[in-house]
């Protein structure tokens, strides 16, 4: 493994998982934010960074870069799941900062999607003092679960992908924010879900892309095993399977 769980003790030394790379720009180092868990500790967000240039040979930060706190109800129970952007903020390089949604384990069973902002990729500090992604009502389809997978910055509207779940079926929900902690999700939501009968029956983690005009979303199919999806979108709405 390019990276694997720390020695006996450490805050990750159970699994590793969920990681979220990129590339910087400037340095051509590779960045990663991943979650960690140990036999002493609920889920966590590390970092590590490789400066070789096909990502291997990675080093890892000491301790977590955003724990989880243990004294809010949206948190309690760990962190997981990192969406990480680098904003230019629109003042130049001095006015660069980190921003960052993660997945809170809250008490009763619920997931819900909290905003980080950070001054460098080990500096978090909480962006909002409550979840800024809720679940739906009772009856809704992310009445369980509302996990940000990936937030891309569209000009001055933040666009996100989020996991949704009912208790028992996953899909994919999409909402924008004007700045990041205000979102709306889209009225028509879920936007992508699984096929019954297939290997697909359920959605289990997305990662869209966008280039060349459209955007790409890779996905896990729950199925017996678990398999890659992709699908296409002219909106990041409407979903064309590519098979």
């Amino acid at each position: 493994p390019v990276i694997a769980p720390g020695s006996s003790g450490a805050w990750d030394d159970e699994r590793i998982k969920q990681p979220w790379v990129r590339r910087s720009g400037t340095t051509g180092q590779y960045q990663m934010w991943y979650t960690g868990s140990g036999t002493m500790s609920g889920p966590q967000i590390g970092y590590a960074w490789s400066s070789s240039p096909d990502g291997f040979g990675g080093s890892k930060y000491g301790s977590p870069v955003i724990p989880y706190r243990n004294m809010y109800p949206w948190d309690y129970n760990g962190v997981s799941r990192p969406v990480v952007l680098l904003n230019p903020g629109g003042g130049g390089s001095s006015s660069y900062y980190w921003e960052a949604w993660v997945t809170g384990q809250c008490t009763g069973g619920q997931y819900r999607g909290l905003y980080y902002r950070g001054t460098s990729p080990t500096s978090w500090t909480p962006g909002h003092s409550s979840p800024v992604l809720d679940v739906g009502g009772q009856a809704a389809w992310d009445s369980h679960m509302a996990s940000p997978q990936t937030v891309i910055k569209d000009g001055s509207t933040y666009k996100m992908w989020y996991l949704g779940n009912n208790g028992t079926t996953y899909a994919v929900g999409y909402a924008t924010s004007p700045d990041g902690i205000t979102w709306t999700k889209h009225s028509g939501n879920p936007v992508f879900t699984g096929l019954n009968g297939t290997w697909e029956v359920n959605i289990g983690a997305c990662h869209v892309l966008y280039y060349g005009g459209r955007y790409r979303m890779i996905y896990l199919g729950l199925g017996s095993p678990g398999k890659l999806g992709l699908a296409y979108s002219t909106d990041g709405i409407n979903w064309t399977r590519a098979n």
